[in-house]
Formats: structure tokens, C-alpha cells, sequence
């Protein structure tokens, strides 16, 4: 009686060079099968940050600093008014607007500072960001006040610069 030949320990050898046709690709992400090369699958760099990621970022850096510097600003008029007696603004209402200014500023600079390793909480919070300044520029425009209409133009941009498809691609890729 002959005695059958032994199967290998660790299952059926390989064979050696490209995959055949009808064997798959190894799974990447976005569901794009990865290039072979001659020493392995491919392994593509990580992804360049979009254009309008990165004016989204720069914008937001530039109006975050800016609402930095004002929100101090406001609370120290605040401060003055209550010392001179002027009895036009409400103490209350600068010292809250000065806060809250201070608030976004903050809140904004942080965001801008995670553009580049962010997951697409980050995205959404820079678009809430756009959408109060919209929101900011609307009231003092309809209070007479044209002068807002840069926050309203950069609230815009930053909203449409967050929705496009290669930045919420940006915010939804693989991070390692």
C-alpha cells in the first residue's frame, strides 16, 4: 500500500509572478483595485490636501484671528461704556457679543488647525462656523450695517468650500 504524500503545513503553494485574469486584486480603499507592480502591490501616497480645503483653511485662520482680536475688544468697550454712562448700548448686550465673537474666534482657529489630519466632524463644524457668520452679516445688514458684507462673502465661500466633493472626499479618507 502506498502512503498519500503530505499536504503541506500551511495550505497550497502560491504560484509565482502576476495574478492571473481571473484571480481578483487586493481590496483598497475606495473600493479601486490596487496596481501591481513588480515587487508588490502599489501603495499610493497619502492625498494632497484640495484647493478649497485649503482656502477654507486659510480662511478660516484670518477671521478666526480677527474675531480673536475683536471679541477682547468689544468687552473692553463694554467695560468703558458702563464707566462713561452712555446709556445707547447695553453693557450686557457687548459683553455678551464680545464673548461670543471671542468664542467663534477661538472655535475657528482650532478648526482651521485641524484641516489637515480631521475627520468630517471638523468639516461640519467649519461649516457651522460659515453658517453664523452668514447669519451675523444678514442681522447687521438688515440693521443698516453694509459693512458686514465681507463675513457674509467669506461665510459663503466657506460653506460651498466644505460641501464640494474633493473636500468631503479630503475629510472622509482613510487616516492612519
Amino acid at each position: 500500500m502506498t502512503t498519500p504524500e503530505p499536504s503541506p503545513p500551511y495550505g497550497p503553494p502560491q504560484p509565482y509572478g502576476p495574478p492571473h485574469p481571473s484571480q481578483p486584486y487586493p481590496s483598497q480603499p475606495y473600493g479601486h483595485p490596487a496596481p501591481q507592480g513588480a515587487y508588490g502591490p502599489y501603495i499610493p501616497e497619502p492625498m494632497q490636501m484640495p484647493r478649497a480645503a485649503r482656502t477654507t483653511r486659510i480662511l478660516l485662520f484670518v477671521i478666526g484671528g480677527l474675531y480673536a482680536l475683536v471679541g477682547p475688544v468689544l468687552i473692553t468697550v463694554a467695560a468703558a461704556v458702563d464707566d462713561l454712562g452712555k446709556a445707547d448700548v447695553s453693557r450686557a448686550a457687548l459683553y455678551a457679543t464680545g464673548t461670543f465673537t471671542l468664542a467663534v474666534g477661538v472655535v475657528a482657529v482650532v478648526v482651521a488647525a485641524l484641516f489637515r489630519k480631521g475627520g468630517n466632524g471638523v468639516r461640519v463644524t467649519a461649516m457651522v462656523i460659515g453658517w453664523i457668520m452668514i447669519a451675523n452679516a444678514v442681522i447687521a445688514l438688515t440693521a443698516g450695517q453694509a459693512g458686514f458684507m465681507a463675513g457674509f462673502v467669506s461665510g459663503i465661500l466657506i460653506v460651498s468650500n466644505c460641501l464640494k466633493k474633493d473636500t468631503v472626499a479630503w475629510f472622509g479618507r482613510p487616516r492612519g
